[in-house]
Order: structure tokens, then C-alpha cells, then sequence
């Protein structure tokens, strides 16, 4: 099966997209396609991250450059900032007033209009994520996230998200996998009686620990367990170094139980037995990848050795 529907999705409804926060959209009138003859839009790592809108791409919102978007590729380019140069994750994409002692990246735009933009590109998504540490595999559709930022010698870099977190136990980059699109969830406020975004209020937007505010999260194993990753500071750019987040639709490939297995036999998450019975895995199952160091990457990236 296709990894876009690997991960079961029901139609958006529309009073999601209604109740959104209102935004004045510019994407609606100008989004289209590039007209025939044009340059196609640029892969993750062209163009120069804050400088100049890439061909293919319009302004979601009027003067704002932090969400571009392109719905027909169904991409989202977002802008931000590298926060930490050491430290253990539980995040990979937060906004601006979140938990940046856990986070990989800051993101300038609001959580609220990342939804709206993912909306726009037909992104679907389910909310099946119900509680913090979650052992339930997240349904909605799937996506990768690139990072795009210039490195000490003024050279744009680009990267799958992944190469950025480390796993601890299993001494190997994080596994390139799927992020799902699970949306986030409204709840009443009980002072004002009004629905509340809640990934406005935490800031969370894509979660290495399964969290139901964020607007993406893992479908690793490793999502129910928050002591498998740290930055990769082999890899880590300078604190504040700025970068754009590529949001691209998932590959076409093929996924399998196993491929979402980011543990060893050794080291199995929280919760691991239930969650393994879901994926019809047998415990004896370990995951492939990266060495780090020394190994070449599982897909896509460079590799770096790790320093201590």
C-alpha cells in the first residue's frame, strides 16, 4: 500500500477549516500553478533561506514570507531558526514561545495558519493521538521534513529533519520515516466558553514524543518513550542560525510493520509490548539505519562522525 494512505485518514471536515483562526489569505487568489515554460518549483536546499521567495511558491498570508505554499505539489515552506546546540528532544518544530530547551527548530509562523496551510494543500488528518506518550500509531496522511540553512562557509545545506536527532541507544541517527499530519485538537475554554487551538497555546508543532496539541507527530515506536533522542551535535548548526522547514508529501514507497521500528531488542520503549502487538512485529525484530558513526545513511543525507 502507499505510504499516503498507509496511515488511515477520514475527509477534513469542514467546520475544522471554518473554525480555524481567520488569516488574510493571498495564497487562495495566487497560489496556482507555474505557468507552462516556467522553471519547476526548487527541491529542499535551493535558494537562499530568508532571501527570496522560490519559484513555484506564493505567500499564504499578504507580506508574511514565514508560510509559502504551493497546493498543487502539496508543499509548505516554513521559516525559523535552530534553538538548541545540545540537550535531550522531545520536539522536532515548535512555535516561537514553546518549549525551545527541547526542540530541534523555532518556527516564526503560528501553529493555527501551518494547519490552515497544510488544509490548503489537501493534506488530510485524523486526531487519533489522545494523550501524552501515546502508544497508538498515528493515522493521517504523512509527510518529510527538509531542513535548508547555510553552513560556516555560506553554502546552503539540506537535510533530511531526521539527521538532526540522535538516538542514544541505538547510536544511530533517528529513522527516516513518515511525520503524520494529526492536527492538533480544539477544547473549551471555562472562562470564555470558547474553543481553543490548543497547538496555539503549547506551541507544539511536530513532536519526536507523542503529544494530541501538536500538529504533527511520529509514528515511530520510539513516539510512547521520551529518553531515545538528543541532538545530533555532529550535525547541529550554530543556535539561531536561520533555515527553512520544507514540508514535501511522503514518498511513494512501500512501508511495512517494521520499517516503523526505531528500538533494538535491547532498548524497547515504554509501553513497547502493547504498541508492538499494533504493529504485528515479533520482538525479536531490530531496526536498520546508521551507524553513527562510520556507517553510510540509511537514505538520503550525509554522514557525519558523532563527537563526544
Amino acid at each position: 500500500m502507499r505510504n499516503s494512505r498507509f496511515f488511515s485518514s477520514i475527509s477534513i471536515t469542514v467546520a475544522f477549516a471554518v473554525s480555524l483562526p481567520a488569516v488574510p489569505l493571498f495564497a487562495a487568489a495566487s497560489a496556482s500553478a507555474a505557468e507552462p515554460g516556467e522553471a519547476p518549483a526548487p527541491r529542499p536546499g535551493e535558494g537562499e533561506p530568508g532571501k527570496e521567495v522560490p519559484k513555484g511558491l506564493r505567500q499564504m498570508i499578504r507580506g508574511d514570507d514565514s508560510i509559502l505554499i504551493d497546493p498543487d505539489a502539496r508543499r509548505v515552506v516554513l521559516t525559523g531558526e535552530f534553538t538548541l546546540q545540545q540537550g535531550q528532544l522531545e520536539y522536532l518544530l515548535i512555535a516561537r514561545g514553546g518549549k525551545d530547551h527541547e526542540a530541534v527548530v523555532t518556527l516564526d509562523a503560528k501553529p493555527s495558519s501551518i494547519a490552515l496551510a497544510m488544509l490548503i494543500c489537501k493534506y488530510k488528518w485524523v486526531g487519533n493521538v489522545t494523550e501524552t506518550g501515546d502508544i497508538k500509531v498515528p493515522k493521517g496522511d504523512g509527510v518529510e521534513f527538509w531542513f535548508e540553512y547555510k553552513d560556516e562557509k555560506g553554502e546552503t545545506v539540506k537535510v533530511r529533519a531526521e539527521e538532526m536527532v540522535y538516538n542514544v541507544k541505538t547510536k544511530k541517527t533517528m529513522r527516516q520515516a513518515p511525520w503524520i499530519f494529526t492536527g492538533s485538537k480544539y477544547e473549551r475554554d471555562e472562562q470564555s466558553g470558547r474553543n481553543i487551538f490548543m497547538a496555539d497555546v503549547e506551541k507544539n508543532v511536530a513532536a519526536i514524543y507523542r503529544d494530541p496539541y501538536a500538529l504533527f507527530n511520529t509514528p515511530m515506536d520510539t513516539g510512547s518513550d521520551d529518553t531515545f533522542y538528543e541532538i545530533n551535535r555532529a550535525r547541529i548548526p550554530k543556535r539561531g542560525t536561520k533555515v527553512r522547514v520544507w514540508i514535501e508529501p511522503a514518498s511513494e514507497k512501500e512501508l511495512k510493520p517494521e520499517d516503523l521500528i526505531d528500538s533494538t531488542p535491547e532498548a524497547r520503549p515504554r509501553e513497547n509490548e502493547k504498541y508492538r502487538k499494533k504493529l504485528s512485529v515479533p520482538p525479536e525484530q531490530s531496526r536498520g539505519g546508521a551507524e553513527d558513526p562510520g556507517a553510510p545513511p540509511r537514505s538520503g543525507g550525509s554522514k557525519e562522525e558523532r563527537k563526544e
